[in-house]
């Protein structure tokens, strides 16, 4: 009965040298997660406080230190994250300058066409302008015109009324003058 005792709490003890260590190890690990990343490489401390991790493992049994992770292997695995942790955000870095580059020019893109729609509204309206000067021009040639037509016409019938004023006057003139000739015929003829 004895014996049976002392084995349980050899195997309570070992069994909970074990799970005392990898809670140990799993808050090492934690708090060299939430350190920053210069601490891991200027701190030599830091690969040395895996040590008491090993030591208190071969003192608890050597059949525990299977399930150990080496000091230097989570050293290597916690340079790895902080590697991709550096990767990542120099890949955000370029992602964000990269996009505040593309707003910039987007905006300059924006702009430039804000005014060129200003400015091709301005040609619109110039344009709009023009075209009711020229209607208005060619309404006002199509009226001189008109007048310009009525003007020959008007020509066109006092010069047909002046020459048959001529003609009258010159039927006029010849009457006159043969009246003339038989008033000094019949003048003559008294005398």
């Amino acid at each position: 009965m004895e014996r049976q005792q002392k084995e349980s709490h050899i195997y309570s003890d070992s069994y909970g040298g074990k799970k005392s260590s990898t809670s140990r190890k799993d808050l090492l690990l934690e708090e060299k997660t939430d350190k920053p990343y210069s601490d891991v490489y200027t701190r030599p401390a830091s690969r040395n406080s895996a040590t008491p991790l090993s030591e208190n493992s071969s003192r608890r049994g050597s059949g525990d230190t299977s399930s150990l992770v080496d000091p230097d292997t989570s050293l290597n695995e916690l340079r790895d994250i902080y590697d991709l942790k550096d990767q990542i955000q120099d890949v955000e870095g370029r992602y964000m300058q990269g996009l505040k580059e593309q707003k910039e020019s987007l905006a300059e893109v924006e702009e430039k066409y804000k005014k060129a729609m200003v400015s091709n509204a301005q040609l619109d309206n110039e344009k709009n302008n023009l075209i009711y000067q020229v209607d208005t021009l060619k309404d006002v040639i199509e009226e001189r015109e008109e007048q310009l037509a009525e003007f020959y016409r008007e020509n066109e019938e006092k010069n047909k009324e002046l020459e048959r004023q001529k003609h009258m006057c010159s039927v006029l003139q010849h009457k006159v003058n043969e009246l003339k000739e038989s008033l000094c015929q019949r003048d003559e003829l008294i005398e």
